[in-house]
């Protein structure tokens, strides 16, 4: 069976914003460090990368595990607290909340491959009432680079990833990612969003993932 992978913030959850905005605000908190445009400055953006960078801009020792476990725990705390007090801020991409289900449908196993660590992706993932529990999730609470992350996804499914995978994205360095590995890739976003995704290069963009047959159609034209 192929197999889809699908990015989450931006591609599985509506959190792009409340993502960035608690992610910043956690960095600052714990570390004093401000996370400006560039995030960083790395091009391969995950939540560890873009620590690792900060970290380094001052320090030549490497980044603490109970570092980056202190900035966890105070990012969650922020997005439990936007959770409760803005839940609107928490909605799934129309169509997410059946997506794996039409997928299986269609001959196609899921997982997800995201660039955020494992609990702050389980908490918006269960927010947005996506059910992911039975789908594969890899994240940057295991790898540190989202090709490794993706193929970490892949390898929890038995999927050959060159010949039988696609990942789903919805931002300029999950094409790149998908590029790195040799997979398909199909970009969500529409607007400014979809405009960058076709600029870097996506051939595949959809507005959501709410139109079953032209998700149908997407994956029925990916090269095999």
């Amino acid at each position: 069976m192929p197999t889809a992978v699908f990015d989450i913030d931006g591609t599985l959850t509506d959190t792009n914003a409340v993502d960035h905005e608690c992610y910043v605000a956690a960095v600052l908190e714990v570390l004093g460090l401000k996370v400006g445009d560039d995030w960083g400055g790395v091009d391969d953006v995950t939540d560890s990368n873009i620590l690792r960078a900060l970290w380094a801009r001052d320090r030549s020792e490497s980044l603490p595990a109970s570092v980056e476990r202190d900035v966890i725990v105070r990012f969650v705390d922020l997005l439990e607290r936007e959770a409760l007090e803005r839940p609107e801020r928490f909605r799934p991409v129309r169509g997410a909340t059946e997506v794996f289900d039409r997928l299986a449908d269609l001959g196609w196993r899921s997982a997800m491959a995201t660039g955020g660590w494992r609990p702050s992706a389980e908490l918006k993932l269960g927010k947005a009432a996506i059910p992911f529990e039975s789908v594969p999730l890899a994240s940057a609470s295991e790898h540190v680079l989202r090709a490794d992350i993706i193929r970490c996804a892949l390898e929890g499914t038995n999927a050959d990833q060159r010949r039988e995978a696609v990942y789903f994205g919805d931002r300029p360095w999950d094409l790149r990612a998908a590029r790195a590995l040799g997979l398909s890739f199909i970009g969500i976003g529409i607007g400014e969003a979809a405009a960058r995704l076709r600029e870097a290069g996506a051939s595949v963009v959809l507005p959501d993932l709410g139109d079953r047959d032209l998700l149908a159609e997407a994956l029925r034209l990916l090269p095999r």
